[in-house]
C-alpha cells in the first residue's frame, strides 16, 4: 500500500517516510494487518445476518474513535462501497 498509495501514507502517524521495507520489518503492521484479515472475514461471514454484520460494524468504528483513529468519511464511503459490491457479486455467483 505505501508503494501503491503514497497519499495514504498521512494516516499512519510517524510512519509516514516508511518504505515498503520497513513496513515489512514493523511489527506494528503485522499485528494491524492480522486485524484487518479478521475483521475481512467476520465482516464477510456475517453480511447476510444483518443483525450481527451491523453490531460489528459499530464495534469496528467504535474501536477507530476509541483509539483515535480519523479517516475522512470519503475514504470510509469508498471502502464501504467496494466492500458492498464485492459482497453483492459473491451473492450472484453463488
Amino acid at each position: 500500500m505505501f508503494e501503491n498509495y503514497p497519499a495514504w501514507r498521512k494516516y499512519f502517524v510517524n510512519r509516514e517516510e516508511y518504505t515498503s521495507k520497513d513496513v515489512q520489518d514493523d511489527p506494528f503492521f503485522a499485528k494491524q494487518g492480522q486485524r484487518i484479515l479478521l475483521a475481512c472475514h467476520v465482516l464477510c461471514a456475517t453480511y447476510d445476518d444483518r443483525e450481527t454484520f451491523d453490531a460489528y460494524s459499530r464495534e469496528l468504528l467504535d474501536r477507530h474513535e476509541r483509539d483515535h483513529v480519523h479517516l475522512p468519511p470519503e475514504l470510509w464511503s469508498v471502502s464501504n462501497s467496494r466492500y458492498v459490491e464485492t459482497q453483492e457479486g459473491r451473492r450472484m455467483s453463488k
